[in-house]
C-alpha cells in the first residue's frame, strides 16, 4: 500500500494485489471481496496494543484468538484514530477482489485529522464486510485482522510525501483476516446444526 501527502493533510491512498486476504479454517489464504479495510494512527514510536495478542503480526495464519478482545485494543486505544476519507468521517472501503486497496481513485485528498510533517504510527484493519462498520463488526464478534505497525511521516506543502517513502517501503506488509469460512463449511454447519435439532426433536 501506499500512503503519501502532498500538502499539509492531503494525503493519497492505493496499492497492488494481494495486500490483504481472507484466511479459511484449513489455513488456505484465498483472496476474494468481502472484506472491508480502514486506516488506523497514532502517536509515533508506539505500539498498537492489538499486536499483544499474537506473537507476531501481521495476521497472516491460521492462529486463533478471541476477536472480542482485538476489537477492544482497536476501538480504545487511547490516542489511536481512524484516518478520515473525503467526506471527513473514518475510512471505510472495500477490499478489491485481487486483494487490493484503491481509495478516492488513488487521487490525493485532505485528511482533516492528519497533521503534515508529524510522523504517526500507522496500521490497517480489515473485517468482513457483512457488517458495515467496525462497531457493528465488533457487536458480532466478527473475525478481524491487523497489519504489521509502520512509522509515516505526512508533510507539509508540495514537498515529496514523506521525502518518496511509501507505505510498503515503511515497513507494511500483506496481512490475512481469519479465518474466514468458506461457503461451503458455513452451508455444512448450518446442515449440521438441522440435523441436530432434528435429531432432538425425535429424542
Amino acid at each position: 500500500m501506499t500512503v503519501s501527502s502532498f500538502a499539509q493533510g492531503n494525503i493519497y491512498i492505493s496499492d497492488s494485489a494481494r495486500g490483504i486476504w481472507g484466511i479459511d479454517y484449513s489455513g488456505t489464504a484465498r483472496l476474494g471481496p468481502g472484506l472491508d479495510w480502514s486506516l488506523i494512527a497514532g502517536p509515533a514510536a508506539t505500539t498498537p496494543s492489538v499486536d499483544s495478542i499474537m506473537t507476531s503480526t501481521p495476521t497472516n495464519t491460521i492462529g486463533f484468538f478471541d476477536p472480542s478482545t482485538a476489537w477492544n485494543d482497536i476501538l480504545n486505544q487511547p490516542g489511536y484514530f481512524f484516518v478520515d476519507g473525503t467526506n471527513g468521517a473514518a475510512i471505510e472501503g472495500a477490499v478489491a477482489a485481487n486483494g487490493s486497496v484503491n481509495y478516492n481513485a488513488s487521487i490525493a485528498f485532505s485528511a482533516a485529522n492528519l497533521i503534515g510533517g508529524t510522523t504517526n504510527t500507522m496500521y490497517l484493519i480489515a473485517w468482513s464486510s457483512a457488517y458495515a462498520t467496525p462497531s457493528a463488526a465488533q457487536a458480532a464478534g466478527a473475525a478481524v485482522g491487523w497489519s504489521n505497525p509502520f512509522q509515516y511521516l505526512p508533510t507539509s506543502g508540495i514537498n515529496t510525501p514523506n521525502y518518496g517513502v511509501t507505505m510498503n517501503s515503511a515497513g507494511l506488509s500483506p496481512f490475512g483476516v481469519g479465518p474466514v469460512p468458506e461457503p461451503t463449511t458455513v452451508a455444512l454447519a448450518g446442515l449440521g446444526g438441522l440435523a441436530l435439532l432434528g435429531l432432538r426433536r425425535r429424542n
